[in-house]
């Protein structure tokens, strides 16, 4: 006898929610490796003088690291509405809470308060401010400190413009993928959880 449907979603739910754990816990070490990597390099390039060309590795390192925390976030937010949207209909069959409301998931209790909030609630300030501190803010402050010195040298201004470029791309990426909402499409974790195409008719 095989198993029912609501098994398959229930199994599907929990492999989605420990996924969006994992990505929860990379996205949490991405800002300690961020952390150690300014204490690291800002510690040796301050240390003499002839070491302050070293400040120039940390745009590249801190960009590189901002998008990685972009992706993990674009992980979370498909495996949330996969949730919200395909997986939490088997609430129907859950009893109402002890005030006698409806059982509300925590991605549909989340896309309901993002809603009514606006666009400049205080949990999204706080998140913004803490990117630009964490990876904005050291990064910024190498190329001032490296100005002078790039200018001085050809090799050295090609990788202080090439940082400044990679700096602003990787801002650009991250506040378009902030901004943008999830297409239906776009909300498939794997693709085996895709449902069949229908054939196309004649």
């Amino acid at each position: 006898m095989g198993a029912e449907p609501s098994d398959f979603k229930l199994e599907a739910y929990k492999t989605l929610r420990a996924e969006i754990g994992h990505h929860l816990q990379a996205m949490s070490a991405s800002v300690g490796v961020a952390l150690t990597a300014v204490a690291a390099i800002g510690a040796f390039a301050l240390s003499k003088p002839d070491n302050r060309d070293a400040l120039l590795v940390l745009p590249f390192v801190l960009s590189g690291l901002a998008l990685v925390q972009v992706n993990h976030g674009i992980q979370i937010r498909r495996r949330d509405e996969y949730i919200r949207t395909y997986l939490w209909p088997l609430k129907e069959s859950l009893p109402p809470t002890s005030h006698g409301l409806p059982v509300v998931s925590w991605e549909e209790w989340i896309a309901t308060i993002r809603l009514d909030q606006s666009a400049l609630n205080p949990a999204k300030v706080a998140d913004a401010v803490g990117y630009v501190i964490v990876f904005g803010f050291p990064s910024a402050g190498a190329l001032a400190l490296t100005a002078s010195a790039a200018w001085g040298k050809a090799s050295l201004a090609i990788v202080w413009g090439l940082a400044v470029l990679v700096m602003l791309v990787a801002a650009a990426i991250g506040f378009v993928v902030e901004s943008k909402e999830l297409a239906p499409s776009d909300s498939y974790p794997h693709r085996s959880l895709r449902p069949p195409r229908r054939p196309s008719q004649v």
